[in-house]
């Protein structure tokens, strides 16, 4: 489910508010974000120190999976943690 229906803002308890309802909805693209990354985690990193962009696409052609939003949000979280740990990659 990548976003909730916005017609399915009932719960057993009455009608969700916005700010409930945007509050479910990080929630739920939250959990998707962690169980995406725990699964491809291993080929994100890979994917993500190649240089080349023949490499790079090829990569992609072969794990077509990781051409998401989700992929790219982690490597921009990762880039984010290497700057802030100042790691610089070698010439």
């Amino acid at each position: 489910m990548r976003r909730c229906d916005r017609r399915m803002r009932r719960c057993a308890s009455g009608p969700l508010t916005n700010v409930m309802y945007d509050l479910l909805v990080c929630v739920i693209v939250f959990a998707e974000q962690q169980k995406f990354t725990a699964e491809n985690e291993k080929l994100m990193k890979k994917f993500g120190m190649m240089r080349k962009y023949d490499d790079s696409q090829e990569f992609l052609l072969e794990h077509s999976h990781l051409a998401c939003e989700e992929t790219a949000n982690y490597l921009v979280i990762w880039c984010i943690n290497l700057e802030v740990e100042e790691v610089r990659p070698c010439s």
